[in-house]
């Protein structure tokens, strides 16, 4: 048990210290992107658990919530690809998951499905602009920053979707535009 413990731990710091080396020579960017095209990055990239993209989308100190759930399950599947010997169950996307007719599956779900991305117009006092962006969260397991684990359900997946529209502000500061805000409202099922 305590080489198994011990080989995992490798496993993370390997994949910690790698990312970041990586982060450093490969870091991604907005530039050349208009504001569209930024919130359209920030939600793909939640999507894909690029949290790289996703903090080059936003200024400093924005979606650090959203940031650090893409971390953790970003880790999480690099574990579980690193250590095929632990029987984690494999993560699924959930638009791949609802366009093969929602089988169940032994996976964890996760996605953003049914975004909408809609103009408000600029942004009271800062000379930015607005979007809405409604769209649906799956996850099918328990999320918290002390926590990542299966749903316990008898029947798997028990999805848990969430319906948000996010109010993002973009700001452009030496022709890059970045997210600066983001104000997130949980809608009725």
């Amino acid at each position: 048990m305590r080489y198994l413990v011990c080989g995992l731990l490798t496993v993370i710091v390997a994949v910690i210290v790698g990312d970041v080396i990586s982060n450093r020579t490969d870091k991604p960017s907005t530039e050349g992107m208009n504001p569209v095209q930024v919130v359209e990055s920030y939600y793909n990239a939640f999507d894909e658990l690029d949290y790289r993209m996703m903090g080059a989308c936003v200024t400093p100190g924005i979606a650090q919530d959203d940031i650090g759930m893409a971390v953790d399950l970003f880790m999480y599947t690099r574990v579980r690809r690193a250590c095929p010997h632990i029987t984690w169950a494999e993560t699924l996307s959930a638009q791949d998951w609802l366009e093969s007719g929602t089988p169940p599956v032994d996976a964890f779900i996760f996605g953003i499905t049914d975004r909408r991305i809609e103009q408000t117009g600029l942004s009271e006092g800062s000379g930015g602009t607005g979007y809405r962006v409604d769209y649906r969260l799956w996850i099918t397991w328990e999320y918290s920053d002390e926590n990542i684990a299966p749903l316990e359900t008898a029947e798997m997946p028990q999805s848990r979707v969430y319906y948000y529209s996010d109010f993002v502000t973009l700001d452009c500061t030496e022709g890059i535009w970045r997210i600066s805000e983001i104000h997130r409202e949980q809608q009725p099922v």
